[in-house]
């Protein structure tokens, strides 16, 4: 028999995938054997094929969830509860979140199905970039010539004439290091924030590490329904309300800052000066991350390569700008750029609002009490009503008053061994990649998961393995996205603040 031949059929997955009545739904095959063929000459545009299989299913039950139970067998028939039948009819509401899924090898075949993707082997051109990607690979390449020049010219020269030094010592790496891994704060007041924000952004991690995982990847996908019941679990996964925790963090800076600057005179407030502030500490670093996110479709390839980064990819293609004005979580909701970056724009959006708050403060102290009540009243009968018309589950977690107490707690002198480990000196410098690992750690996530050539072990062990493989790895890319892009965007933003403070506007 023929080599090619043989690792042809090799190749293939099989349907139903080995363990399918553990919950194993995805067999892909051999992805690389698959490509490897078409270096043969005896075939012509072989192709690896991933068929997906949707089985007939009943309309989608209101607030469905893998713990409803499905009746498709008639309960006058006395099966009992060992039988196949039985067993898939109680595993049938996994199905409405994961479908079969086959890996094959097809020689120019054309096959017609609910869902397919076929895609032969790739070689890199420069033919095949797009504009936006050129446009990136050109910024970033920028990035990276003007810190490696900024560099060797603080290294080796200091002696600058100011107009110049200044953008030097922006892209600087060796400045921005130092700035980067020191430990001194300028506030010993609120240095328990600093390790709150590390705890949170891994709380946040792990959260996404099971969010924006491929459940077809995995095996034993039955055996959920105990890890989700798992008591010692429910910290880690309820992680959606670790966000709530930066909110908090976000409008205590917004007013310590605020105060601190103005001394608590109305006159030395500034309301453009207080909303572009927060919009260019955001926007620019938010700006290029979405830019290099089209790079992605080049960084690898996998069974799950496509589906994974492509959907991506449209997405931003259309909504990138609804992102840069903060309207990402009310308009084309569906089609967001990005997902993670909802809180982006809730953030700014609180950032407005508090604005109206902090003038009233200024005014009066009861006015901005009586404001501040109003408005969380009304935020809260918006929630409940939303709650009500949408028929969404009630929630019962509140993790903002719960920091809030935290972070007084700690000020006030109350909270010693907690403060002392949330004040840990080296807690600072990953502090502040917080935002370059809350905007990047996807990319690594997304990446890990596209390239799955095996399905992964539904466990503990197995997905701890994960998040912490994720977790080290969206540091380390953080750490070098904020040394040469995010730093010098902050060095510049300072500049110029300073210049416009001096002018006295």
């Amino acid at each position: 028999m023929e080599l090619w031949a043989v690792k042809m059929l090799n190749s293939w997955g099989k349907l139903p995938a080995p363990g399918f009545l553990s919950g194993a739904v995805s067999d892909v095959g051999s992805y690389d054997q698959c490509l490897q063929q078409s270096n043969d000459k005896q075939l012509v545009k072989p192709k690896y094929c991933l068929l997906d299989f949707v089985p007939p299913m009943v309309d989608t039950p209101d607030n469905l969830n893998i713990f409803h139970k499905i009746t498709l067998i008639d309960p006058k028939l006395n099966i009992s509860a060992n039988n196949v039948f039985r067993h898939i009819e109680d595993n049938i509401a996994y199905l409405y979140y994961i479908s079969w899924r086959v890996g094959i090898f097809a020689i120019d075949w054309h096959i017609v199905n609910r869902k397919i993707h076929c895609e032969t082997q790739q070689t890199f051109s420069i033919d095949l970039l797009t504009g936006i990607q050129w446009f990136a690979l050109s910024v970033l390449f920028a990035f990276i010539l003007l810190n490696i020049t900024s560099t060797l010219l603080d290294i080796y020269q200091n002696d600058w004439p100011l107009h110049i030094d200044w953008i030097i010592t922006a892209f600087s790496m060796r400045h921005n290091l130092h700035k980067l891994m020191s430990t001194d704060t300028e506030s010993q007041s609120l240095s328990c924030i600093h390790g709150i924000r590390v705890v949170t952004i891994t709380w946040v991690i792990l959260g996404h590490c099971m969010l924006y995982s491929n459940y077809q990847a995995f095996d034993r996908t039955f055996d959920s329904r105990h890890i989700f019941t798992a008591i010692d679990l429910q910290p880690f996964l309820n992680t959606s309300y670790g966000v709530d925790t930066f909110f908090v963090i976000s409008g205590i800076l917004t007013t310590y800052v605020t105060f601190s600057i103005t001394n608590g005179d109305r006159n030395g407030f500034s309301m453009l000066g207080y909303l572009m502030s927060r919009y260019l500490r955001l926007t620019p670093l938010l700006g290029l991350f979405i830019l290099f996110t089209f790079l992605l479709p080049l960084v690898s390839s996998g069974p799950y390569w496509h589906e994974t980064v492509e959907p991506i990819i449209d997405r931003c293609t259309t909504n990138w700008w609804l992102n840069l004005i903060y309207l990402q979580n009310y308009i084309n909701v569906d089609q967001i750029c990005l997902l993670h970056t909802w809180y982006l724009s809730c953030d700014m959006q609180f950032h407005i609002i508090s604005l109206l708050i902090i003038i009233a403060f200024y005014r009066s102290r009861s006015a901005g009490m009586s404001l501040n009540t109003a408005v969380m009243i009304g935020f809260g009968l918006t929630t409940a009503a939303i709650i009500y018309v949408r028929q969404f589950p009630p929630a019962v977690i509140n993790t903002q008053r719960s920091t809030l107490w935290l972070i007084m707690g700690c000020v006030s002198g109350y909270g010693r061994p907690v403060n002392t480990f949330l004040s840990w000196k080296a807690f600072v410098p990953l502090s502040r990649l917080t935002y370059s690992v809350y905007l990047t750690h996807v990319w690594w996530l997304w990446t890990f998961m596209g390239t799955l050539r095996e399905r992964v072990d539904l466990s503990r062990y197995s997905m701890s393995m994960i998040f912490l493989s994720i977790w080290l790895g969206s540091y380390l890319l953080a750490f070098i996205f904020a040394l040469i892009v995010e730093y010098p965007i902050l060095h510049i933003q300072k500049k110029i603040s300073t210049k416009v403070i001096a002018s006295g506007n």
